[in-house]
């Protein structure tokens, strides 16, 4: 049996053990819990926790995140922890760029890439009937979008009424998935995405988290619009979501002209630890007009023109035309 010195050194040690056994980064309160239970046919939707607060339209856009993430073999992070932290910068790809994406967990770093031309799955309309290519198209442009005031345009509003009092089906998400699914086609061209992982310091690790700790990131909504509304040509998206022993958060942005929040620098800061630093370009700065430099007017002095006379022209006789 130990002594009681024995027992006091241990009761005396065992504070100090406690540290190590929770060692790692903690997370600010926030986020989204993981769901209880899990409906089978709602697993691929990879907001999940979200998808009782998400409005229609952004549930309706959010249907395709499951094709975007199969094509760069991405599970969905939204259903329960993983054994490690693991965060998912995704901006997808546009025009020449390549769909894009940084795995951060706290010993190694990866990038995707996926050409934005070829994806795993393309749409073949053909193999709808005219009605079905219509109701698709009525939902693309319709679903879940604001409605126009009725007085100043009667007509539109007649129009997606009417259409949706004969198709009632037009109301439900599931029913755009149906005819996607029915159109969707094996792209011959696609080609597994290119992928590249380095091991990363706990330093670089543990930079990337307390800048997004302090970014207000676990408190944030799931989308961050700019303040004004702007067109922008060019890879305007971007996603970062978290899984986390606890919660699991996702957000999603643009670029907005010198908006230099806390949360967009902590995600550039993940673009330069990928080395993606010049491909994904979250902060959007503007710079102020150059002022120091102005031109001189030109000045041309009064120029006296000598007076020309034309060149008399030459006579041609006429020739017929040719047959």
């Amino acid at each position: 049996m130990p002594n009681r010195s024995t027992l006091w050194s241990a009761v005396f040690i065992l504070p100090t053990l406690l540290p190590d056994c929770r060692s790692g980064p903690t997370f600010p309160t926030g986020g989204y819990l993981y769901p209880k239970s899990i409906s089978e046919k709602d697993t691929g939707f990879y907001l999940y926790p979200l998808k009782d607060i998400l409005s229609k339209l952004d549930s309706f856009n959010h249907i395709w995140d499951n094709y975007e993430f199969q094509n760069l073999g991405e599970p969905n992070l939204s259903l329960r922890p993983l054994k490690a932290p693991e965060f998912r910068l995704f901006q997808p790809g546009y025009r020449e760029s390549d769909d894009l994406i940084i795995l951060l967990t706290p010993t190694t770093l990866t990038v995707k890439r996926q050409s934005a031309f070829h994806h795993r799955f393309i749409t073949d309309t053909n193999r709808l009937s005219q009605l079905e290519r219509n109701l698709m198209w009525f939902m693309y442009y319709h679903y879940g979008k604001p409605r126009p005031d009725s007085l100043k345009r009667p007509l539109y509003y007649h129009f997606v009424d009417s259409m949706e009092r004969r198709y009632p089906q037009l109301k439900d998400p599931k029913f755009y998935v149906q005819i996607a699914e029915k159109a969707r086609v094996s792209d011959t061209a696609f080609r597994p995405c290119r992928s590249a992982t380095r091991n990363i310091t706990p330093y670089e690790y543990q930079s990337f988290v307390d800048s997004l700790n302090a970014s207000g990131y676990w408190q944030m909504p799931y989308k961050r619009e700019c303040n004004e509304g702007l067109a922008i040509d060019g890879p305007y998206y971007f996603s970062l979501e978290a899984n986390t022993p606890e919660r699991y958060n996702f957000v999603n942005g643009n670029p907005c002209p010198n908006d230099t929040n806390l949360f967009y620098k902590a995600c550039q800061h993940l673009a330069r630890l990928a080395g993606l630093k010049k491909e994904i370009n979250i902060l959007w700065i503007e710079g102020p007009p150059d002022t120091a430099r102005h031109r001189q007017p030109l000045v041309v002095d009064d120029v006296i023109l000598e007076k020309i006379k034309p060149t008399p022209k030459e006579r041609h006789s006429k020739k017929l035309h040719p047959n």
